[in-house]
């Protein structure tokens, strides 16, 4: 209908004047007049994806912090409609999983990304969505002072069978190393308390890095 052409091309004129944020907001209510599950609606979403996402890419000081977190709840609400529908391309369903994977990371709200991140470390491995993935995951880990989860996400990472690219891995091993240096550190002034130690309480808790 004519209403639907002009919200569309609405976008499509924000887009090439490189307003990502409102053509996001556009392209993601053009797509809910088309016709559910159709191809028309189907790229409407994945414009809203890709122009969210490089709002959210673009200088923080230049996006009001009110736009920067509806930008990446229309990010995740376009990129879940099209993951539920399932008909992306493989290219452009690991930079959705990424996008919205990311998002959570940026929102601060790790526990909810390190399961999407490690998911597309995995499944994009050798990829830059894969590899950025990877090096998310850690950083969120170390965020959140998590040196038992990092330790282990890395040592998943870097598995010999691990399809994760061969400099991320090459990454993973120092990090990997520090952690567990940390570890060991606060594990030994745990065990060690204020009478000077206690060694079998020690070795018990060194047994949590096996």
């Amino acid at each position: 209908n004519s209403r639907l052409a002009v919200m569309q091309n609405l976008a499509d004129v924000l887009s090439a004047a490189e307003q990502d944020f409102e053509a996001g907001r556009w392209y993601l209510t053009a797509a809910d007049g088309h016709p559910k599950g159709g191809e028309l609606a189907r790229q409407a979403l994945y414009e809203a994806v890709v122009h969210f996402q490089a709002a959210l890419d673009a200088d923080a000081a230049q996006r009001r912090r009110v736009e920067r977190v509806v930008a990446r709840a229309s990010l995740r609400r376009a990129g879940g409609r099209l993951l539920a529908e399932g008909k992306l391309s493989a290219d452009q369903q690991r930079k959705v999983k990424f996008a919205i994977a990311r998002s959570w990371y940026d929102e601060g709200r790790l526990r909810e990304a390190a399961d999407r991140l490690e998911a597309v470390a995995f499944e994009a491995a050798g990829t830059p969505e894969g590899d950025a993935a990877a090096d998310l995951l850690l950083d969120a880990y170390n965020t959140r002072n998590d040196c038992l989860g990092l330790i282990n996400a890395g040592r998943r990472l870097a598995e010999a069978d691990s399809p994760v690219s061969a400099p991320v891995k090459a990454r993973i091993g120092p990090i990997i190393q520090a952690a567990e240096q940390r570890q060991l550190d606060e594990l030994s002034l745990a065990a060690a308390g204020e009478e000077g130690g206690d060694p079998q309480a020690e070795l018990a808790l060194l047994g949590r890095l096996d």
